[in-house]
């Protein structure tokens, strides 16, 4: 996890694990949406699987460590045990619990201490003439999204500051700050306006290049938005396109965005996406040993294979229930985009295998390291890192103003306000919708 720069409030709890027992960490009430970074000291390890239950008062997570998983300390001494946090409601007030991202290691001293730090989440508000406008909370060391501007009759909105200061949205917030609105009076008359023609002759309209996509030559666009033209005696066709979702929630009405994902259901994902459509009519054969004909994802992984956008390993496996990493995940999206590799800028990605796909996607801002100069290529991606550079890949993008006031599918652990709410509505909701070339796309109707 993320070290963070500037002051925070942390709460340090000590824990001891031992192998195969019970552990227990004791939260305060004021800690809400954080995040944990775990500190193992370990003198020897082994490549086997563990039980280890964490509880933390009322709610229990136990997690299995896969035998298979990679060793992430291969020397004695301290090193990072990353664990992704996860929301569990206690007392009423929603929690960051702890789980996941355990490799196959066994503990083989009796006794390990662990330092559990906890970041409050940050307060983000937006203040306009000494009022305030909203509020959001924001996760320790993530942007917080820029809001639509306000409007102010008689005045224009210039933009937001801090403390004076024009505010960068791009900068990680890690503390609690209060951006205020700044206008600029309207003193000027308005510009004439030239008279109209009111029998003006239709002018031709003026080809646009389209940019070169990694799809087939299938269109998708939806002529179905009819508005009257001016003169009330002939209809204008508003050009749609649709966005099909391409991730789902779960039956328990969540979406579990901390939550990781499989090499399986990426090559569904990616299967789709590639052939542009919603399922793929594809042969289920393929060389892999652990991928039946039977299995539900045996025709992505075919798909996947044949084009070119996934591989499996020197072993033939493809591992499909295997977690998949942000190191897979970003080689999938250069290859699926045809981009040529580029030198990794992270310390902990150069020479490693996916070096340059890990630059590619980097250099066209899809996604992002970490605070502390990091980019974590072997941890496992969460669900909201994936939607985050799959809809970075594809364009894909909108906020509160192009919502509107459309009804969209909701899910209980995804709430407003965090980095990654309008990232899952996007990718979670299929959706007709107008490019009108602004920060977001114009969502006309959810299907």
């Amino acid at each position: 996890m993320t070290k963070k720069l500037l002051k925070s409030s942390i709460i340090t709890l000590i824990l001891i694990m031992t192998f195969m027992v019970n552990t227990s960490v004791f939260a305060d009430a004021g800690v809400q949406l954080g995040e944990v970074k775990v500190v193992v000291k370990i003198d020897t390890i082994q490549k086997k699987g563990i039980d280890v239950n964490f509880k933390m008062e009322g709610a229990n997570s136990t997690k299995k460590t896969d035998d298979k998983g990679e060793i992430l300390f291969t020397n004695a001494g301290i090193g990072d045990f990353i664990i992704t946090p996860y929301e569990f409601n206690f007392n009423g007030d929603k929690y960051l619990s702890l789980e996941e991202e355990y490799t196959g290691t066994t503990i083989n001293n009796e006794t390990v201490l662990v330092n559990i730090e906890y970041k409050k989440a940050k307060k983000v508000t937006f203040e306009s003439d000494d009022k305030k406008i909203s509020e959001e909370l924001v996760r320790h060391g993530k942007p917080v999204d820029k809001p639509t501007d306000p409007k102010k009759e008689g005045y224009k909105f210039e933009g937001w500051q801090l403390d004076g200061v024009n505010y960068d949205f791009s900068k990680f917030v890690t503390e609690d700050i209060t951006l205020v609105a700044v206008w600029s009076e309207n003193t000027t008359d308005p510009d004439p306006v030239d008279p109209v023609d009111p029998n003006p002759e239709p002018k031709p309209e003026e080809p646009k290049p389209e940019e070169p996509e990694t799809k087939p030559d299938k269109d998708n666009t939806d002529y179905s938005s009819i508005l009257w033209n001016w003169r009330h005696d002939s209809t204008v066709e508003i050009k749609t396109s649709t966005h099909r979702a391409y991730i789902n929630g779960y039956p328990d009405g969540t979406i579990r965005p901390q939550g990781e994902i499989t090499r399986g259901e990426v090559a569904a994902i990616i299967a789709r996406l590639h052939a542009d459509a919603a399922d793929v009519d594809y042969g289920v054969e393929t060389n892999y040993s652990d991928v039946q004909s039977t299995d539900w994802y045996a025709k992505y992984i075919s798909y996947v294979s044949d084009k070119g956008l996934m591989k499996g390993y020197e072993d033939e496996s493809f591992r499909p229930e295997e977690k998949i990493s942000r190191a897979e995940y970003a080689t999938v999206v250069a290859r699926f985009k045809n981009l040529d590799e580029v030198d990794s800028k992270f310390d902990d990605s150069k020479e490693h295998w996916a070096e340059g796909y890990i630059g590619a996607v980097y250099s066209k801002g899809w996604i992002s390291g970490y605070p502390d100069g990091t980019f974590k290529p072997n941890a496992y991606i969460s669900r909201e890192e994936v939607v985050k550079m799959t809809n970075g890949m594809l364009g894909r993008k909108v906020n509160t103003e192009g919502l509107g006031e459309l009804s969209i599918n909701k899910f209980t652990d995804l709430e407003y306000g965090t980095w990654s709410y309008y990232e899952m509505i996007e990718a979670s909701n299929s959706h007709k919708y107008l490019d009108d070339k602004k920060e977001s796309e114009t969502w006309k109707e959810v299907l």
